[in-house]
C-alpha cells in the first residue's frame, strides 16, 4: 500500500517543486516591473476613460490609487500561492496555487515590460516571460474553475463543451488577428467557456456535503459575480466600475480560496499569523509606494523671475521638422524671455513637407504675436540612405495634426535652409546656438557648403538618436523592423553622421532622456485648468484633438530638448564618443559608441516633474 501511495504522491511532489520555482520566477518578475506599474497605469486606456470622467480627482491621485490597488492585490495573490504551496499535497491546492501565482500577470497588476525603461535586449527577455506568465495564467483560471476543489470535472462530461469552449476561445484569439472586430468570437467563446465552469460549480456545490459548502462558499460566490463583471466590462456601463471591479474580483478569488484552505479544505490549515503578517506587509508595501509616487510627482512651482532678463537673451536657430511636439518646442521658445530667436530653418524629408511645414511655422509665430524672423526650407531629399515618414504620418503634420492657423502675410526668406544658416552664424559667431529637431539635413548641406562653420557655433542641441534605449522606428505596419533607431536619425542617417563628425559642439538629447517625459493626462489636465494665454492654450487644444497622444507611447522629445538647450538641470549627461551606422540594414541610423566617434555631450535621463512645471510656467508668461 505504501508502494502505491508513494507512486499517487510522486508526481505531486514533482509539481509542487515546479510551482515553487515558478512562484520564486513571479516574484522576481514582480519586483522587476514594479517600477513600471504607474507609467503602465497611466498608459492604460481604460484607466484614462475614467480620468476623463471623474471629476474632483487629481490626476496623479487617481494614478496613485488605482496602481496601490493592482500592487496590493498582486501581492495579495502571490501571498495566497504561496500559503497553498505549503499545504499537504492535493491537486486542487496546486492548481489553485498555479492560477495565484500568474494571474497578477493576466491582469497587469505590477505593470507591463513595454513601460519599463531597461535597456535592450532586457525589455524584450521581460516581455517575453510576462506574457508567457499571462498566458498559464488565463489556462490555469479556466481550470480551476472546471476542477475545483478537488482536481476533477464534476459532472464528467463537462469535459466535451469545455474543450470545445476552448478551441473556440482559441479561435477567437486568432480571429482578432485577421477579421475586422474579431475578438468578439473570443469574448463569445471565453464567456461560453466561464458559463459552463459556474454551471458547474454550481452543481458541484449543491451536491457536496455541508461541510464543504462551508469551505468552498467564497470561491463559489467569486465565480458567480466572474460573469456579471465580464458583461459589465463589455456594456461599459460605468468606466470606473469596470475599472476597479477587476482588482476587487482577483481580491475575491485569493480571499475565496484561502478561506477555503484554512477552513480545512486540502487538510490542515495554513499558518494564519504568517500568511497575514505577509498581507499587511504587502499592502502597507503598495500603500507606501503610492504615496511616495503620488508626493513626487505633485506639480512644481517655477519661478520666472530666475529664467533671465531679455537683454541677456540666448541667440538660437531652431531647425525643425515641425512634428507633433515641434509646435509645443517653437511655441515655448518664443515664450520664452530668455530667447533671441534668430532665424528657423524648416527641415522637408521626414515629417511636413516644405511649404506646408513653412506655412504652419508662420502661424504659429503668429499665435505667439512674435517680431518678424526669417524663415527657409532646405532640400526635399534627405542624403542617400534616408527614410521618410510614412505618408499618412507627414499629412498629419502638413495639416498642423487638425489645428487651424493663419499666416498673417508672413512670407518666406529667400534663401535656402543651409543658407540661411550660414548667414545666421556669421553674423554672430561663436554666440549661436542651434537648436536640432528634426533630421539633420539642412546642418549637414551647410557644413558640406562649408566645414568651417562648425567651429563658429556656440552649441548645437540635437534631439536624436538611442543609446541603451530601445528605438522608436520599428513598425510592422509600414514594414521597418529596425530596433535600434530613432526617427531624426533614422530619416537622415547620413546627414546625423555629418552633423556628429563636423567637430561642432554638441549636446545629444536621445531617447534615453526622453523616456523619461512622456504627456501624462496629469500635465493636460492642469494646462486646461490654467491655459493663460494664446500659446498655452493653442498647446492644449492641439492635444485636445488629439486625445490618443494621451493614451501612452508619445513623449516631449523635442520640447524637452529645445527646453535642455537653455537649463542644462533639466537633464543629466554624460560624455561619450558617438559614430552613427549609415549602411543599410536592420541597424541604419544607429547611434552607437565608438572609441574613434565624435565627442558629444549626452543626455541620459531627464527631471519630469521640473520639466512639467517650467514648460506650463513659460508657455503661461505674459
Amino acid at each position: 500500500m505504501s508502494l502505491i501511495a508513494d507512486a499517487q504522491t510522486r508526481p505531486l511532489v514533482v509539481a509542487r517543486a515546479l510551482l515553487i520555482g515558478l512562484w520564486i520566477i513571479a516574484v522576481a518578475a514582480a519586483l522587476v516591473l514594479a517600477p513600471s506599474a504607474f507609467a503602465a497605469t497611466q498608459a492604460d486606456w481604460q484607466f484614462n476613460e475614467v480620468a476623463r470622467t471623474v471629476n474632483g480627482v487629481s490626476y496623479e491621485t487617481l494614478a496613485a490609487v488605482i496602481t496601490g490597488l493592482n500592487l496590493a492585490v498582486g501581492g495579495l495573490l502571490l501571498m495566497t500561492a504561496a500559503a497553498l504551496l505549503w499545504r499537504p499535497l492535493q491537486p486542487g491546492s496546486l492548481i489553485a496555487a498555479l492560477a495565484l501565482t500568474t494571474l497578477p500577470f493576466t491582469s497587469g497588476s505590477f505593470g507591463s515590460a513595454g513601460a519599463t525603461t531597461y535597456p535592450a535586449p532586457w525589455i524584450a527577455l521581460l516581455s517575453g516571460l510576462v506574457t508567457i506568465l499571462a498566458i498559464v495564467g488565463g489556462l490555469a483560471l479556466l481550470a480551476l474553475l472546471f476542477l475545483f476543489p478537488d482536481g476533477r470535472f464534476y459532472p464528467a462530461r463537462l469535459r466535451v463543451p469545455a474543450a470545445i469552449g476552448l478551441l473556440l476561445t482559441i479561435a477567437g484569439i486568432t480571429a482578432t488577428f485577421w477579421i475586422d472586430n474579431g475578438w468578439w468570437l473570443f469574448i463569445v467563446g471565453l464567456l461560453g467557456v466561464i458559463l459552463l465552469a459556474v454551471g458547474g460549480q454550481i452543481r458541484r456545490y449543491r451536491a457536496a456535503a455541508a461541510a464543504q459548502r462551508r469551505q468552498t462558499a467564497g470561491f463559489v460566490a467569486t465565480v458567480l459575480a466572474a460573469p456579471l463583471w465580464i458583461v459589465l466590462s463589455i456594456l461599459d456601463f460605468s468606466p470606473l466600475l469596470s475599472l476597479m471591479s477587476g482588482s476587487v474580483l482577483l481580491a475575491l478569488l485569493a480571499s475565496g480560496l484561502y478561506v477555503a484552505a484554512q477552513r480545512g479544505l486540502w487538510g490542515e490549515p495554513p499558518s494564519r499569523p504568517v500568511f497575514t503578517a505577509a498581507t499587511i506587509g504587502v499592502a502597507l508595501f503598495a500603500v507606501a509606494t503610492a504615496g511616495l509616487w503620488w508626493d513626487t510627482n505633485q506639480p512644481e512651482t517655477v519661478d520666472l523671475t530666475a529664467l533671465g532678463e531679455s537683454v541677456n537673451a540666448v541667440p538660437v536657430l531652431f531647425d525643425t521638422d515641425v512634428g507633433m511636439d515641434d509646435i509645443s518646442a517653437l511655441l515655448y521658445l518664443l515664450q520664452h524671455s530668455n530667447v533671441d530667436l534668430r532665424a528657423i530653418t524648416v527641415n522637408g524629408v521626414a515629417f511636413a513637407h516644405c511649404q506646408e511645414g513653412m506655412h504652419n511655422v508662420f502661424g504659429l509665430l503668429e499665435v505667439a504675436h512674435a517680431p518678424e524672423i526669417p524663415v527657409a526650407c532646405g532640400r526635399a531629399e534627405a542624403f542617400p540612405g534616408g527614410h521618410p515618414a510614412p505618408d499618412d504620418w507627414r499629412e498629419s503634420a502638413d495639416n498642423l495634426y487638425g489645428a487651424q492657423v493663419t499666416t498673417g502675410g508672413r512670407k518666406e526668406d529667400e534663401r535656402s535652409a543651409a543658407e540661411l544658416l550660414a548667414d545666421t552664424i556669421a553674423a554672430a559667431p561663436g554666440e549661436i546656438v542651434i537648436i536640432a529637431l528634426g533630421p539633420l539635413t539642412n546642418l549637414a548641406e551647410a557644413f558640406q557648403a562649408d566645414p568651417a562653420l562648425a567651429g563658429q557655433i556656440k552649441e548645437i542641441v540635437i534631439m536624436g538618436g538611442a543609446l541603451d534605449a530601445p528605438g522608436n522606428v520599428a513598425n510592422e505596419a509600414e514594414g521597418i523592423s529596425n530596433e535600434y533607431a530613432e526617427w531624426n536619425f533614422f530619416a537622415d542617417p547620413t546627414a546625423a553622421d555629418i552633423v556628429l563628425a563636423s567637430g561642432a559642439p554638441i549636446t545629444l538629447v536621445p531617447l534615453d532622456a526622453t523616456n523619461d517625459v512622456p504627456f501624462t493626462r496629469g500635465f493636460y489636465e492642469r494646462l486646461r485648468a490654467d491655459a493663460l494665454t494664446r500659446p498655452a492654450v493653442f498647446t492644449y487644444n492641439l492635444i485636445y484633438l488629439n486625445p490618443w497622444w494621451l493614451d501612452g507611447g508619445m513623449y516631449w522629445w523635442d520640447t524637452l530638448t529645445a527646453a535642455a538647450a537653455l537649463d542644462t538641470s533639466l537633464i543629466t549627461v554624460r560624455d561619450a564618443n558617438l559614430d552613427v551606422i549609415t549602411d543599410e540594414g536592420p541597424e541604419i541610423g544607429r547611434v552607437v559608441e565608438s572609441p574613434a566617434g565624435s565627442p558629444t555631450r549626452v543626455a541620459v535621463a531627464a527631471d519630469a516633474r521640473h520639466f512639467e512645471a517650467l514648460f506650463l510656467a513659460v508657455l503661461n508668461r505674459e
